[in-house]
């Protein structure tokens, strides 16, 4: 009685949070006063100029943008499905549902700050694609690893690669969807973001029944997800190889570059 009560509780706290997030989205405008950039008036100039589905088209249309899409899905997929399935991971081997809480919560709080670094040092830098093959072998390794440490009386092991790989993760965000903006513009920010989050949500759901069917009922010990772990060290260790394959100029900075050259010779003209 006192669980359903806390578990209710706390269904009324989300909902009440939900609510006031969602309540600035009735007076956002579509639109910032003035374009943040050149660049980004391009793109909104593009965006009113056609409907949201013929950008899509054309971002479908972008070789390296699929690599890119494929990278992101599964990565965001796998990382979905690995921490919905943590706790049916580890339970075999001993651990409790609170041991299966820490390890989740080892991803994401290590995962935030992560973003955080690799977000600002990109921002600054401008080192995308350095940041994009320098993490996803990590996350990788992170995978294979996990083949390994998932075994009894090894709780420190499990969460320094949770750790790392929520880490990895979290860091390959922003990069990715800042590549997809790259690669693709000037077609508006939301075709390259909105794809490349459908792809994650959708092989997500495939990953997490794909995993989840892979239970080794009769395995030693029972119930054990081992298969589902091996799968997902080498699906990504394919991924991140076709990583070194995305090679695309960053078209939105090379824009940029050009209206401050452009507007640096006419001022010395006009002066």
């Amino acid at each position: 009685m006192i669980y359903n009560f806390n578990f209710q509780f706390q269904l009324v706290i989300v909902g009440v949070v939900a609510i006031f997030a969602f309540l600035p989205t009735l007076v956002t405008p579509n639109e910032p006063p003035s374009p943040p950039s050149a660049s980004a008036k391009e793109a909104l100039a593009e965006a009113a100029d056609e409907p949201f589905w013929i950008s899509i088209r054309k971002t479908s249309s972008n070789r390296q943008f699929w690599i890119l899409f494929v990278a992101f899905s599964v990565y965001v997929a796998f990382f979905n499905a690995f921490s919905s399935l943590i706790n049916q991971i580890v339970t075999p081997y001993g651990y409790t549902n609170d041991d299966g809480g820490i390890f989740a919560a080892c991803l994401i709080l290590a995962g935030i700050p992560g973003a955080a670094v690799a977000g600002a040092y990109v921002d600054k830098t401008k080192n995308y694609k350095a940041v994009l093959k320098i993490c996803a072998p990590f996350l990788a390794l992170s995978y294979i690893a996990f083949v390994f440490v998932i075994r009894e009386n090894f709780f420190i092991g499990i969460c320094i690669v949770s750790v790392i790989l929520g880490v990895s993760s979290f860091s390959l965000l922003p990069v990715s969807l800042e590549l997809g903006i790259e690669c693709t513009y000037p077609i508006p920010p939301s075709s390259s973001t909105s794809t490349l989050w459908m792809g994650g949500q959708l092989f997500g759901v495939i990953f997490l029944v794909v995993g989840d069917s892979l239970r080794d009922d009769n395995g030693d010990p029972p119930r054990n997800m081992r298969t589902a772990l091996i799968a997902s060290a080498v699906v990504p260790v394919l991924t991140s190889t076709l990583i070194f394959f995305y090679n695309s100029p960053n078209h939105r900075l090379e824009a940029e570059r050009r209206t401050k050259e452009e507007n640096y010779t006419n001022s010395k003209t006009s002066s």
